[in-house]
Parts: structure tokens; sequence; C-alpha cells
């Protein structure tokens, strides 16, 4: 076997990356988390590509100058973003109706969400809309009441049970550590 390099070709792997930005697309706007602002260094305006087929989705910081700037901070500075509102909002209707008619969602109320992968060499984060996560689950909120009267129904025995009188008599386990705490003296 006669092995030379000029057989081969290079290899660049790519970069492992990890993002923990997240969009949201709901009826009219996409949104996007703080963390999306962090990652992209808190930009002031963003362009949106999307790619033809609407399964792509870049978010990425661009001067002020630009014709296609999007306003993003808006002002806002990482503090601002504490809280309660965490959440970016890019209100654009027709941009929605166009990814939604390219994803093929037929329900318009339902908000899907998207987690990002970084494009280092442009400083951008992509949005892979073909591959929605799964739809958080609502807890439903328990009232006190209702909780400490099912740890006492989870107490009762579901069946009778006959009463066994014992010929031995139970020792709180207080005193029997005490009792075995004093003889070990």
């Amino acid at each position: 076997m006669n092995l030379s390099r000029s057989n081969f070709r290079i290899v660049t792997p790519a970069r492992p990356g990890f993002s923990a930005a997240e969009a949201r697309v709901t009826k009219t706007s996409v949104k996007f988390n703080a963390i999306t602002a962090c990652e992209l260094g808190y930009p002031e305006y963003i362009q949106l590509l999307i790619s033809q087929d609407g399964k792509i989705l870049c978010i990425a910081p661009i001067d002020a100058t630009e014709p296609d700037a999007i306003p993003f901070m808006f002002g806002k500075t990482a503090d601002d973003l504490n809280g309660r509102n965490k959440w970016l909002s890019i209100t654009n209707k027709m941009l929605v109706q166009i990814i939604r008619f390219k994803m093929q969602w037929d329900d318009s109320k339902t908000i899907r969400r998207f987690r990002s992968v970084p494009w280092p060499e442009e400083g951008a984060l992509v949005f892979n809309l073909a591959h929605p996560m799964e739809p958080r689950k609502k807890t439903s909120v328990v009232d006190p009441e209702e909780m400490l009267m099912s740890y006492r129904l989870a107490q009762q025995p579901l069946y009778p049970v006959a009463q066994v009188q014992s010929q031995f008599v139970r020792v709180p386990p207080s005193e029997v550590i005490d009792a075995a705490y004093s003889e070990a003296r």
C-alpha cells in the first residue's frame, strides 16, 4: 500500500458550540430570550436572515447604518433584561406569516420554541425552524389545603384493617436512642 498526502483532503473539524439562546414564534412576532442578546453582545441593531425554504432563521448583530438594521435592544442594558421582561420581541406579522406558511403550521395560536446553534464565523445565531422544542407543560397550582388533605388521605389504608392488640408497648424513637446512648457511657 502506497500512501501519499496528496490522496487526502484536509478536514477542519467544526468548532463545538453551545448556545442557550431561544426564539419563540408567536402569532404576530418573533421573540428572543435575554441569553440571545447576551450571546450576540447586546447589539442595538440586528439583521434577520431567513433561508429560501423558510426553515432556517439567523440573527446577527449589525451597524445602525446598514439598510436592513432592525432595532433590537431599544436602548436597554443587560440589567434591564433581568426580572420578568426577559424577552426581546420583533413584531413583524409579515415575517411570521411567511414562516408559518413555509413551515406549514396550521394552528396560528400555537407558540413554537427553538434552540439556537452559534455561527461563530458570522457572529450570529442560527435557529432551525424545522425542529421545534417540545411544548412546555404547565404545572397546575395546588391549593395548600388540598395538598394537606391528600397527605391525610394517603396515610389512611385503602381498606379497613382489623386492629390487633399487641402485647408489646411502643416506645418513641427518641427514648430508645437516649436509652441506648446512656448505656453506652
